[in-house]
C-alpha cells in the first residue's frame, strides 16, 4: 500500500503564506539557566498549529524564552546590506535550555517579492557573517549581552535572575551566590558573557 491523502476530516496547517519567513538560529557560547523567566513557554510565543498539544506535553524539556524583543526592520543590519529584500518585521527571541545552552532566534518576514537568490545571499550572511550583524548602531551580540545580563526582575526585554554586565577582560563572577559562595556564573542561573559559536 502506497502513500495516500487522508480521508479524515483533519485540517492541515499548511498553505500559502502572505509573507516570506526566514528564521535563522545561532549557537552561543556561555551558559544561562532559564529559571525565573517570566516570558512563558516556547509554545506560547509561536503558532505551532496542530502540533501544539504535543509541545505542551513536552514543555519541561523544551528551551525557555529568556528575552524577547521586537526590532524595527530598519534597525537590523547585515554586513552586506539587505540584498534588495523588503524586511517587514523582525522578532528576536533568545531561548535557553534547562542545562544552560543559549540560542538566539531571528524571526524575519519579508514583504513583496522575495527572489530566491537574494534570500539565499541573506541567509549566507546570517550564517557566515553573523558576528557582524548589528542592531541599531551596535553589534547584535553586544545588545543581546547587555539585555541578558542587566539587573532586572524580568521584563519583555530582560530575564529575571540576571545580575551582572559582561566584560571581555575577565571571567564573570556572580554577585549573588550560586550553589556555593563565589561560584562561577556558569554555576548559577546568571549568564556569563555569551559569544557567537563557531
Amino acid at each position: 500500500m502506497g502513500p495516500r491523502t487522508s480521508s479524515g476530516s483533519a485540517v492541515l496547517d499548511s498553505g500559502t503564506r502572505e509573507l516570506t519567513r526566514a528564521v535563522p538560529l545561532f549557537s552561543l557560547a556561555g551558559r544561562m539557566r532559564p529559571d525565573g523567566s517570566r516570558l512563558g513557554a516556547l509554545v506560547d510565543r509561536y503558532d505551532y498549529g496542530r502540533f501544539e498539544p504535543h509541545l505542551r506535553t513536552s514543555e519541561k524539556v523544551l528551551p525557555v524564552p529568556v528575552l524577547a524583543h521586537r526590532a524595527t526592520p530598519d534597525d537590523l543590519h547585515l554586513p552586506h546590506g539587505g540584498h534588495g529584500l523588503d524586511l517587514a518585521s523582525v522578532d528576536i527571541t533568545v531561548v535557553a535550555t534547562h542545562r544552560g545552552d543559549v540560542t538566539p532566534v531571528l524571526d524575519c518576514q519579508f514583504a513583496a517579492d522575495t527572489e530566491p537568490a537574494a534570500l539565499a545571499a541573506r541567509l549566507a550572511d546570517t550564517c557566515f557573517e553573523r558576528a557582524r550583524i548589528s542592531l541599531g548602531d551596535r553589534p547584535l551580540l553586544d545588545v543581546l549581552n547587555e539585555r541578558l545580563t542587566s539587573c532586572s526582575g524580568g521584563t519583555a526585554d530582560a530575564p529575571a535572575g540576571s545580575c551582572h554586565r559582561p566584560t571581555a577582560a575577565r571571567p564573570r563572577r556572580c554577585r549573588r551566590p550560586g550553589p556555593r559562595p563565589g561560584a562561577d556564573a556558569t554555576m548559577c542561573r546568571c549568564d556569563s558573557t555569551v559569544s557567537l559559536g563557531r
